[in-house]
């Protein structure tokens, strides 16, 4: 069925007037069929406004839609929280020793559920192949070994160097020390204290 715009209906009511009119020459006849065609106009008219109608309702809904997809959209969009500080220290040793390597520096990130990432600086200025500095841990106050990073080679053209390791700290546990070790001597020379609390 094709919708005629509300110009079109009066011109099309007109036209029926004129040739009910023209044919039976009965002013009557002609009032009936006017009245006829003007309802079919009306039911003609009355479906597409009833369209629009709903077609505003379903702008205002889509409308409405859309906003409560912005508030969300900007209350999931905040800002990150910063990342936390890291801990570092430094030391100078104050003697050097070719029996064990040196902890020069130490800098422990927190990175969520208890785990801490140490960026530990280590010096071992008599590695050869034959006999290097081969780990570095973290102990905790009680002397409990809290976790360890293996070095499965020499650093004799890299002195000093940096390795990093991720290690579950305890809750409870607020200062570690952090120790080298050499292949052949074990655990010992210049150590770095982080206190973890701050």
């Amino acid at each position: 069925m094709k919708f005629l715009p509300r110009s079109a209906a009066v011109i099309a009511l007109a036209l029926t007037a004129a040739a009910c009119g023209s044919t039976t020459g009965d002013a009557a006849d002609t009032a009936d069929q006017t009245a006829d065609a003007t309802a079919a106009v009306e039911v003609v008219e009355a479906e597409p406004v009833a369209d629009e109608q709903d077609e505003d309702v379903d702008d205002a809904s889509e409308s409405a839609s859309s906003e409560v997809v912005v508030e969300e959209t900007t209350t999931t969009t905040a800002a990150p929280p910063p990342p936390p500080e890291p801990v570092t220290a430094s030391t100078v040793p104050e003697t050097t020793s070719d029996d064990f390597p040196d902890i020069l520096a130490a800098q422990a990130t927190p990175s969520g559920d208890g785990f801490w990432r140490f960026d530990v600086t280590v010096s071992s200025t008599y590695d050869t192949p034959q006999r290097y500095a081969d780990a570095w841990r973290v102990v905790g106050p009680d002397g409990t070994e809290l976790g360890i990073r293996v070095l499965t080679h020499d650093h004799a053209n890299e002195q000093p160097f940096t390795r990093s390791q991720t290690i579950e700290i305890p809750a409870d546990v607020t200062s570690v020390t952090i120790e080298g070790r050499d292949q052949a001597n074990g655990w010992g020379g210049g150590f770095l204290e982080l206190d973890l609390s701050s």
